[in-house]
């Protein structure tokens, strides 16, 4: 699903900036789950790409870690 991106980006940045909460929008939440996205921040830093998951709550609790179920990836110019 990535190779669209990697066609125009040779990295995708995983440093602070990239992980920054400015860079992140929870889209709804209810007790189930979270929809966020997250913009994928590359070298050039045009930041022209976003995933767009399903943080799954009950799941992430009894894992004790994130579990995530990825929804779409997309192209924010088209």
């Amino acid at each position: 699903m990535l190779a669209p991106y990697f066609e125009e980006h040779k990295l995708l940045r995983i440093d602070p900036v990239a992980r920054s909460p400015q860079n992140t929008r929870f889209v709804s939440k209810d007790e189930a789950f979270w929809r966020v996205e997250q913009i994928l921040c590359d070298p050039e830093e045009t930041n022209d790409w976003m995933i767009a998951c399903k943080v799954h709550l009950d799941r992430s609790r009894e894992a004790g870690h994130p579990v995530l179920e990825l929804e779409k990836i997309r192209d924010l110019r088209d």
